[in-house]
């Protein structure tokens, strides 16, 4: 069953409903870090989220959201556009330190950052992390920063025989557009809340996110306006990653160039490695000028 994820709303409701199944595409992101157990289910949980946040874009551009956290685990971000694609990425050492097990953590705020096509930073919002979970956290935000009544699921689970892999990693939201009256609203709110838990919609051949938009939708007839395969994409370049490196000024340049005869440079989100020569380093050098 191939994954995706569905965007749709109510046909003669208000409401607007998001579906996301991500393991595969986050099997293929956590690899590339060395991520597994805990750290894979939060990473996991961090894109879904940022995924609810980007469907929403009037624009092809990408939202990022971060979560910090005190302890053990000090970041974890992931970025996504509307057209699917995402990139996700934690410290690399508490990474590799942490290894399957559940760290000492706690979370403490949400932070995120809304960017246009080219780049440009269109809302910057931050929220303090009450809740224990994600998609919990993820509700007070759109609530409180956008004034946007939701609810929210999200649940990532690793392969407990092999927690370098996921089970699953999924979720759902839904979305009361303004116009929404009062009592469809208190349904919604009611078809949330005895929603069963998401491994029962894992079937044999994998997850199956119609089902659960059908579970979510319960009476109300929707419309389903986009199905969308999501996909692991990392813009960094080898040109980027050199303007990284000239950056660090001609003094560490030279450094470089005199004690380690080259340089490599490491993509932080999808952990592509640039090495620069001596000759490459000399060039950059020379560039700088005096």
């Amino acid at each position: 069953m191939k994954e995706t994820i569905i965007r749709a709303t109510g046909k003669t409701v208000p409401l607007r409903y998001v579906v996301v199944s991500l393991r595969e595409a986050m099997d293929e992101i956590g690899a590339r870090h060395g991520a597994e157990g805990w750290m894979l289910e939060r990473m996991s949980e961090c894109a879904i989220a940022s995924f609810f946040l980007s469907s929403s874009l009037k624009c092809a551009g990408a939202l990022s959201l971060i979560t910090y956290w005190d302890g053990e685990v000090s970041r974890i971000e992931s970025d996504t556009t509307p057209m699917g694609l995402v990139r996700a990425r934690a410290v690399h050492d508490e990474v590799l330190a942490l290894g399957p097990r559940v760290p000492e953590a706690t979370p403490v705020r949400m932070e995120t950052r809304r960017f246009d096509e080219k780049g440009k930073i269109l809302a910057h919002s931050v929220v303090n992390m009450g809740k224990a979970s994600v998609a919990q956290n993820l509700a007070v935000y759109l609530f409180q920063s956008e004034q946007v009544k939701a609810a929210v699921g999200i649940q990532a689970v690793a392969d407990p025989e092999n927690p370098a892999r996921l089970k699953m990693a999924a979720g759902w939201m839904i979305e009361a557009f303004p116009d929404c009256d009062a009592a469809s609203l208190a349904k919604a709110e009611e078809v949330a809340r005895n929603l069963p838990p998401l491994e029962t919609f894992l079937t044999p051949e994998g997850f199956d996110e119609h089902a659960l938009l059908s579970a979510l939708a319960g009476d109300v007839d929707v419309q389903i306006h986009r199905e969308i395969d999501p996909k692991p994409f990392c813009p960094c370049s080898r040109e980027r990653m050199r303007n990284n490196v000239i950056a660090l000024g001609k003094k560490q340049l030279l450094a470089l160039r005199d004690e380690q005869h080259g340089a490599q440079a490491v993509c932080e989100f999808c952990r592509t490695e640039y090495d620069f020569t001596e000759a490459d380093l000399d060039e950059m050098i020379k560039g700088l000028g005096k």
